[in-house]
């Protein structure tokens, strides 16, 4: 009795021991990776190695703990990590652990020693049999069903060993030990087997999302090579209309022609900033929102805020409060054009949403070291945001209930005011008290502004009659007509080179010729990347040509890679005349060119391209409802007559023009209409020698009207769509 307590005792004991090792079998295996999962994986010689060293020595660590039966008789779970060990790591590693195990058992000695390796390798050539057979039928062979019949088939197909023991212990060894041998065998294998299918479906889990993410990087690098090529191809033809229309426009023509011209104009030009729109969204969608940096003065923000929204409150009863602390009037940089489209946004919905009470735009500027800290808060007395919805109304296409009980609106302005906020570093938050009001703080850094050492000279003062040898290098033959026939305009003398590798040559054979050189991108032969590379590699004076990319690629990385590889600046198609005046005139400047012409005493002509700011009308268009914007736009054409009359009545009287003029000019800039502007800053700062003052007030007053129009002309457009779009009532 008391052996068999003690042989039970050792029995356990060998157990507990048998399944820890397995476990830390399982272990081992796991940290090959996902590689030994991967359908179809072959491990190589050396994982192969390692892994039949690895189930060798567990499988001889389980021979040396065994329970004894009878003398010289053993059975433990061995079996185990000889089946897995052909199933998972394949031929090599089978045969280095049923030698092993072979090796140990051996040593071991004993009555069974010859039947025990006969079983070892019997085994080893199952678990490998399985897993060639389990490849065919697409399994992994090693779910619990497959590995219970396998550890009982290959056991039971292990049982005529016994032929190898002495005669009268094989009945003792079949009824004893086998039943036994068995239960361990099918045991172990499970608990091996399910540790080790746990790490393949993890591994497998960890490999499919592997996959999606890299499927994701490329249809993330899909989409910008998309708007990329999309850019590019509506650029093109969009340069060829814009630029014949604009050369017709320098025609004497009659007026009726001119306007339907100017309307085309218009209608390009707007066409041009939805596709810079839809350029920009597709950045912020993607992180990739370009930052534009420039210098300005937070006060012109605030001019800018008040001479539009001032007139809106005033009729719907409301008061306008602006309040402003700090360094305002200083020079800062910064992206200009985001902070003011955010602010736009916000004091737009403060504008729509109060209908009692008042608005106030409170900036604080902050001096920190080398930057400023800027904050603007736009508070209303509005009917306030719930609580529950604050945290929806900065998602796409999401309203506060309050603003779906409001006509209009697609949701999406907030949500794109905090993505720009986010792509420039800024930080946007609200808080709002339901019934009493709402609270928008945008809080910003900008930089200190450096001294403008070579300020961009105004359209203005741009020349025609600089003599320039450029070289415009173009395979495109309507875009090489445009820019051939805009540039003699300006008295250049114009070469073209059909691609990179005739520009190469021109600048080989005639190193002295050329001034400037105008260079496409995408060229039949050599692109313009090589071909300025090659160009810069020349010696001098051919390699010192400054060079600027004609492009209608319009992404960042595009402009980084232009400038990387040598040039000195980038142009963007479709081309505007005015642009490339002023690009010139400052080209010349930089080159200390000293003479220029005198400003024309002869009353301006009205430039068409430059006469309205497209990106700016669109914002008040969407901002305002239709029947706001055209009220808007009467409003702003009244108020700049008043002022106008003021202007003429101080300059009769010979008071001080120079504050009516600024605030007219605030106001004009505001709003977008650029070419009044330019008129107006003349007649604010006057120069020796230039147009009569009498007759740029009237000149002011004829571009003023024009402008109104053309604005209006936007409105109708938007209001064509959207009766177009919108769906017949049931």
């Amino acid at each position: 009795m008391e052996t068999f307590i003690e042989s039970l005792a050792r029995g356990y004991v060998a157990l507990i021991a048998n399944i820890g090792l397995l476990a830390i079998l399982a272990w081992c295996v796991s940290l090959f990776g996902r590689h030994l999962f991967v359908e179809d994986y072959r491990p190589n010689l050396t994982v192969a190695t390692v892994l039949g060293l690895t189930f060798g020595s567990a499988a001889a660590l389980l021979m040396n703990l065994p329970v004894e039966f009878q003398p010289g008789i053993f059975g433990d779970a061995r079996g185990a990590p000889l089946m897995m060990s052909g199933l998972v790591g394949g031929p090599v590693a089978m045969v280095i652990t049923a030698l092993m195990a072979a090796a140990t058992r051996l040593w071991l000695g004993g009555t069974g020693a010859d039947a025990g390796v006969v079983a070892i390798f019997i085994y080893a050539l199952a678990g490998y049999a399985w897993r060639r057979m389990a490849n065919r039928i697409g399994s992994t062979g090693i779910s619990t069903f497959e590995l219970v019949g396998v550890s009982f088939f290959t056991t039971a197909l292990t049982s005529p060993v016994v032929l190898f023991m002495p005669s009268n212990v094989q009945l003792a060894v079949l009824t004893s030990l086998w039943p036994k041998l068995w239960a361990a065998n099918i045991l172990g294998t499970l608990i091996l087997g399910s540790l080790i299918h746990r790490e393949i479906q993890r591994q497998q889990a960890e490999h499919e999302l592997m996959i999606q993410r890299v499927l994701s990087e490329r249809a993330t690098v899909a989409k910008s090579k998309f708007l990329a090529a999309m850019s590019h191809e509506i650029r093109t033809p969009l340069n060829g209309i814009l630029g014949i229309i604009q050369l017709l426009m320098n025609r004497d023509l009659e007026k009726p022609i001119r306007d339907d011209l100017k309307i085309a104009q218009d209608s390009g030009f707007y066409l041009l900033s939805l596709l810079n729109q839809v350029l920009d969204f597709a950045r912020i969608e993607s992180g990739q929102s370009s930052i534009e940096r420039r210098q300005f003065k937070v006060a012109s923000i605030i001019d800018s805020l008040h001479s539009i929204f001032a007139r809106q409150a005033e009729a719907k009863g409301l008061e306008l409060e602006v309040t402003q602390t700090g360094p305002c009037d200083q020079d800062v940089e910064g992206d200009f054009n985001h902070i003011r489209q955010i602010l736009f946004n916000l004091m737009g919905n403060a504008l729509k949403f109060t209908e009692k009470g008042k608005i106030t735009l409170t900036v604080r500027q902050e001096q920190e070291e080398d930057q400023y800290r800027v904050q603007f808060e736009v508070t209303d007395t509005g009917p306030g945001i719930p609580e529950k919805d604050l945290g929806l109304i900065f998602e796409e296409f999401q309203q506060s209930e309050t603003g779906r009980a409001m006509p209009g609106g697609s949701g999406l302005g907030l949500s794109i005011a905090l993505q720009l906020a986010t792509a420039m570093g800024a930080s946007l938050s609200v808080r709002s008290t339901l019934g009493e009001g709402t609270a928008f703080s945008l809080m910003v850094m900008v930089d200190k502004a450096a001294p403008r050492a070579n300020p961009l000279p105004s359209p203005e003062s741009a020349s025609h009659d600089l003599p320039l040898n450029i070289l415009l290098t173009e395979d495109n033959e309507i875009n090489q007509r445009i820019a051939k026939a805009m540039l003699e305009e300006m008295n250049c003398k114009v070469t073209i080179a059909e691609n990179g590798r005739e520009a190469l040559q021109c600048m080989t054979q005639q190193p002295d010729r050329f001034d400037l050189i105008f260079m496409d991108i995408q060229m039949p032969i050599m692109d313009g990347i090589e071909a300025t590379k090659r160009i810069k590699a020349l010696p001098l004076p051919a390699g010192a040509v400054p060079i600027v990319a004609l492009t209608a690629n319009a992404f960042d990385e595009q402009r980084a890679e232009y400038l990387e590889s040598g040039m000195e600046d980038v142009l963007t198609k479709p081309l505007h005349q005015g642009e490339l005046d002023q690009f010139l005139t400052y080209f010349r400047s930089d080159q200390d060119i000293s003479d220029r012409p005198q400003p024309s005493k002869q009353k301006p002509e009205l430039d068409h391209g430059e006469m309205v700011n497209g990106e700016i009308v669109k914002q008040v268009i969407t901002t305002l409802t239709p029947s706001g914007a055209r009220s808007f736009y009467d409003d702003a054409q009244s108020r700049s007559h008043s002022l106008i009359e003021r202007l003429k009545a101080n300059r009769n009287e010979g008071r001080d023009t120079q504050t009516v003029s600024h605030e007219l000019r605030s106001l004009l800039s505001s709003i977008g209409f650029q070419a009044a502007v330019e008129i107006t800053r003349q007649i604010e700062f006057p120069e020796p020698d230039q147009t009569d003052p009498e007759q740029l007030i009237e000149a002011l007053e004829s571009c003023l009207d024009a402008s109104v129009i053309i604005a209006k002309k936007h409105l109708e457009g938007i209001e064509d769509t959207i009766i177009a779009n919108k769906e017949p009532e049931s």
